[in-house]
């Protein structure tokens, strides 16, 4: 009687366990809520600092309302820029996140689970590491679900991958094509993805960390030219006063602020290196 009670007690508490696992996965679309809010909270604010922009250089090298309209286009083409570079930096960190599923995966493999419950053990172990609004978690979370669908792996990754737009991702889901096709090992060949993957990571940020003084001082310089026309303008106005409101000084801050625009996007091509 003792061991039949101990029996059901372990039967019972494998049950919650994947209650809890299968209504995590049947989240997945609740969980999507907060991300496109703060996806929308993140344009408004890169919209709002793109009017900012404009309305400052259209005030200090014209100061005319009809150059904050002729400059309201650049408005979009800032917060495309903006877009791109948050869309970068998520992939960034979703690669980064992708080497520890890759390295509890190869854990998995290692101590006899199969390649779809790895997974799984994958999802348990980064748990302490991430919230449930992580994007890798829910990514997670919805591969287990379309697993538990009848989906094959293959499939799986392939929509994972075409999700993420991550190169190494997107490698990593060929290879899994072509092994399970063929019948290679995949042991190893996530073990050889995980630290190809970890090399790659190590360079960038090597690159990275190289460029970020760089970076830091072009935000600084191209700050200056702003700062000498707002000294020019406080301390003197009769000298700054011809610039405005005729042909002549219309012309003469046309041409430097295509200069300074070209400054800084050269200045910006120089230190961007693609990772």
């Amino acid at each position: 009687m003792g061991r039949g009670r101990i029996y059901r007690k372990h039967i019972i508490s494998i049950q919650r366990r994947w209650r809890k696992r299968w209504t995590g996965t049947r989240q997945i679309r609740s969980d999507r809520e907060p991300a496109s809010k703060s996806s929308k909270n993140c344009e408004g604010r890169h919209f709002f600092i793109g009017i900012l922009l404009v309305c400052s250089l259209a005030y200090l090298f014209y100061e005319s309302v009809i150059a904050v309209i002729l400059f309201s286009p650049f408005v979009f083409v800032y917060v495309k820029k903006k877009k791109e570079q948050d869309l970068k930096r998520e992939q960034w960190e979703l690669n980064l996140q992708f080497r520890e599923v890759l390295t509890a995966m190869a854990g998995a493999l290692n101590a006899g689970y199969s390649l779809e419950s790895s997974f799984e053990e994958a999802l348990l172990d980064l748990k302490p590491l991430y919230s449930d609004n992580n994007r890798m978690m829910k990514e997670l979370k919805r591969i287990i679900y379309e697993l538990k669908m009848n989906q094959t792996v293959e499939s799986v990754l392939t929509d994972f991958a075409k999700r993420s737009k991550v190169e190494d991702i997107e490698t990593f889901a060929e290879v899994v094509a072509i092994s399970k096709r063929t019948g290679g090992d995949m042991i190893q060949v996530i073990s050889h993805t995980a630290r190809n993957i970890g090399d790659r990571i190590e360079v960038k940020r090597q690159i990275a960390t190289m460029t970020a003084a760089k970076k830091l001082e072009v935000k600084i310089m191209s700050s200056v030219p702003a700062g000498i026309i707002i000294y020019m303008k406080l301390f003197s106005k009769d000298i700054m006063g011809v610039l405005y409101h005729n042909i002549v000084g219309i012309g003469i801050m046309s041409v430097l602020l295509l200069l300074y625009i070209s400054a800084y996007l050269l200045s910006i091509r120089i230190v961007e290196i693609s990772l």
